[in-house]
């Protein structure tokens, strides 16, 4: 071979080799020391083969036999180029390396041919693509065993992929789901038009639509499922999927519809105490009475209902007006409510004259079917008044509490919040609030006002009140009446429990678990109604419920936050030059942050900033990430683009809003010359111009493919070279003595 292919080959990256039409070496570069541990002479003379492993060798012994042929018996006219599947080569440790090799016939010498093999390693990329596949075999196992609805649509929604949990609810299988049109095959006629709306207004806009809907089963019947529809878009923006999960909520919203039949009755109960309660139809029927209606009209039960109330109980002189003044406005769904008074007769002829509260009734298709009317004597009204006032009292202390729980995204806040809001009830002596430590979150007290701390356990062991604890065991409230029975001998400090006051505990259920305790002490003399004890369990669950919320929020936001980091890494991935760049630049801008004196939820912004700051480029083409030559004009417009884009993929996680303006901005430059928007000096967040500096100190101090790392000092240089145009000038300066100071060793 001529020296100066030699020179060309010697120090190639690749393994070049030349063999003989016998398969033994006659030429290896230097490439085989670095990749096999074989010196390259030692190579020479040598069978090629036996450096094959035995399942590959017949790939490369067939193509050389075949060539040498085809060309010794003149089939072949030219010289042509093969690529081999990838192969492995065995090193000299004994381990195997994967190989992609090139092989290219030679010109004959001596009557025989020789031939050119060049092969690139491909081992880290199988290994890389193996890892991958391993990946998503593990993900499509996860999806099988998930417990909701996964299914995948075309963008014109033709089923793509359907797991095991939506063909168990369906009743179809796989084959019989995948292929059709999911929006015309598995919904109700009624409510396609519906979904039809989600589609084009919302998916096709690229917005995730979460909606609940029933869908038709193979036997025809409704389930109803709690949908979160995700879109994806292809390269060109259109849409191009549509990730759909779903839970099957049929049993819970019928549960839910019989607890709301049965809250709205305790509702429309709590607000009559004392007081008639009748249900007539829209025809005038009495269908249900109450006792105390009973007791006021002086008849039994059974001689009030099928009645015509109109005609049997109000005076005659009244009905017209009553009828059409009161009842036809309600029925025609005119007014939902009304208060007013009238007489009516009683069985022995009296004349009551009774105060009213009329509320519709809607059936399941909110069609009007009758009122519901509550009534009480005038008399019993004033003595009423102060528990209706009470109970309103603390209706308007609940809508605080979930007002609190609506916009608080801390749980110990809501828990103070709650405490102080109802402390400050005059009946409620003492409130305290204990709830449960667990993984990643600590227990939370308050109240006590001096008392021990309460330390309690699910199961209701450890230190607290007895009341507290069999609260806890038994999974519901537990009221003491003093001077009796349960924390009368309490060995948590008898004060905690005056005996002439009523103590109610109320345990924290959750869906799950128990999420901890409520403990409130009444005033003197003050007995809490089962009303109120309704209540207070009510809050007592939306408190858990908030904190099971707040916790699935908070493990969703940490995938999230996850997935975009695996995304940074694969950016980082794409540039053999970058190394660790993304864990040095994180680690230089929170040693500057706090050098220029910021707070930790504000280093907290710039960590997550600095280690996503070039996520954006994963929507830029690979071959422009690692093209080695200059970008064209064309190149450079695409790079530009990835700190909007990285701006926007941050943006979608709501803890991460101020990261994501520092990702949009860590292009800009001091002097109003960066990109993407042309900011200058304060214009540019101070998270963004530190990382402005510290990005570009790293890149300096690394290998690029059109030059090698600049040392320490030449980097500097330039930093101060570049302050107070491409750099703020104070935070150069505070970067170069802290770098200064520490010997590099940020």
């Amino acid at each position: 071979m001529e020296k100066k292919h030699r020179s060309i080959t010697s120090n190639a990256h690749e393994l070049i080799s030349i063999l003989d039409d016998q398969g033994q070496f006659d030429y290896a570069n230097n490439a085989h020391k670095e990749l096999l541990g074989r010196k390259p002479r030692t190579l020479e003379g040598k069978s090629f083969y036996e450096l094959i492993h035995h399942e590959d060798r017949e790939k490369i012994r067939g193509i050389l036999r075949d060539q040498a042929n085809g060309y010794n018996q003149n089939q072949l006219e030219k010289p042509e180029v093969e690529r081999l599947e990838p192969l492995r080569i065995k090193s000299k440790e004994g381990g195997y390396r994967w190989v992609e090799p090139v092989v290219a016939p030679l010109e004959k010498i001596d009557g025989s041919w020789r031939f050119l093999i060049t092969a690139r390693d491909v081992t880290e990329r199988r290994d890389a693509r193996e890892k991958l596949k391993t990946q998503k075999d593990k993900a499509e196992k996860y999806l099988e065993m998930a417990g909701t609805m996964i299914v995948v649509l075309e963008g014109d929604g033709t089923v793509k992929e359907i797991n095991k949990r939506g063909t168990q609810v369906l009743g179809y299988s796989r084959e019989e789901v995948i292929g059709q049109n999911w929006l015309h095959n598995f919904y109700p006629k009624r409510v396609r038009e519906e979904i039809l709306d989600y589609y084009r207004n919302s998916l096709l806009e690229g917005e995730t639509v979460v909606h609940q809907n029933p869908i038709l089963t193979k036997k025809g019947k409704e389930r109803t499922i709690s949908w979160r529809c995700v879109p994806t878009a292809g390269k060109e923006g259109e849409l191009e999927e549509i990730l759909v999960s779903g839970r099957d909520v049929t049993e819970q919203k019928q549960a839910a519809e019989r607890l709301r039949q049965e809250r709205d009755r305790a509702q429309s109960y709590m607000n009559m105490a004392g007081t008639i309660i009748v249900f007539i139809d829209d025809q005038g029927i009495v269908t249900e009475v109450n006792k105390r209606g009973c007791e006021v009209l002086g008849y039994e039960k059974e001689e009030i209902l099928g009645e015509n109330w109109f005609e049997k109980f109000l005076p005659q002189d009244i009905r017209k007006e009553i009828i059409n003044e009161v009842n036809k406005p309600l029925l025609e769904a005119k007014e939902e409510k009304q208060t007013y008074r009238n007489p009516v007769l009683t069985k022995d002829g009296e004349k009551k004259i009774i105060s009213w509260k009329n509320t519709t009734v809607r059936d399941d298709e909110g069609e009007v079917i009758g009122t519901l009317s509550s009534g009480r004597d005038i008399t019993e009204r004033i003595r009423s008044q102060e528990r209706i006032n009470y109970l309103n009292g603390l209706l308007r202390s609940i809508n605080e509490i979930n007002e609190l729980i609506t916009k608080e995204g801390n749980f110990q806040d809501i828990i103070r919040g709650t405490q102080e809001i109802l402390r400050d009830r005059e009946s409620y002596v003492q409130v305290e609030l204990f709830a449960f430590g667990s993984e990643g979150e600590a227990p939370i007290y308050v109240g006590g006002k001096g008392f021990p701390q309460i330390r309690l356990s699910p199961d209701g062991t450890g230190e607290g009140p007895h009341c507290a604890k069999k609260a806890l065991r038994e999974g519901q409230p537990v009221v003491v009446d003093y001077p009796a029975s349960l924390c009368r001998n309490c060995d948590f400090q008898e004060e905690r429990h005056p005996p002439e006051h009523q103590t109610v505990a109320i345990p924290l259920s959750g869906e799950d678990r128990q999420e901890g305790v409520i403990i409130i002490r009444f005033d003197s003399g003050e007995i809490v109604q089962k009303k109120e004890l309704d209540l207070l369990e009510g809050v007592a669950g939306n408190l858990a419920h908030a904190r099971e919320k707040l916790r699935a929020e908070n493990e969703l936001e940490e995938t999230t936050i996850g997935t975009l980091k695996a995304l940074s890494r694969t950016v980082e991935a794409k540039d053999e030059y970058t190394g660790n760049h993304v864990d040095r630049v994180q680690k230089y801008a929170l040693k500057l942050g706090e050098e220029l004196g910021m707070r930790a939820e504000e280093l907290e912004q710039l960590q997550f900033a600095s280690e996503l700051h070039d996520v954006g480029k994963v929507r830029i083409p690979e071959e422009i990430l690692t093209k080695d030559g200059d970008l064209t004009e064309e190149e450079w417009e695409e790079i530009e683009k990835h700190p909007e884009i990285g701006k926007e993929i941050v943006g979608a996680v709501p803890r991460l809003e101020r990261a994501a303006t520092i990702v949009g901005q860590h292009q800009e430059k001091y002097d109003g010359t960066g990109y993407p928007k042309g900011l200058e000096g304060d214009e540019v967040v101070l998270e963004a111009r530190i990382l402005g500096v510290v990005d570009a100190y790293d890149a300096m101090r690394s290998d690029r493919p059109y030059r090698g790392k600049m040392d320490r000092e030449a980097a500097i240089e330039n930093l101060l070279e570049g302050a107070g145009s491409q750099f703020d000038p104070e935070v150069v300066d505070k970067f170069v003595k802290l770098l200064r100071r520490q010997k590099d060793g940020v």
